[in-house]
């Protein structure tokens, strides 16, 4: 399948309620990514990318 495909994104930060403390030091907000995909057909779909600094060694 060939054809062309949207791709809309938006970034965010949301604060915590209260802090979050780890092993890893304290935590304020969280951010990520939310994306949207949209191809030639019409067909959505959405997911978010939001990693966790110093939990994994993907990037």
């Amino acid at each position: 399948m060939s054809g062309t495909i949207r791709l809309q994104y938006r970034r965010y930060r949301l604060p915590f309620h209260a802090p979050v403390r780890t092993a890893h030091g304290v935590w304020m907000q969280r951010e990520g990514l939310l994306v949207r995909r949209e191809d030639e057909r019409g067909a959505v779909g959405y997911g978010e990318a939001a990693p966790l600094p110093d939990f994994g060694t993907e990037t």
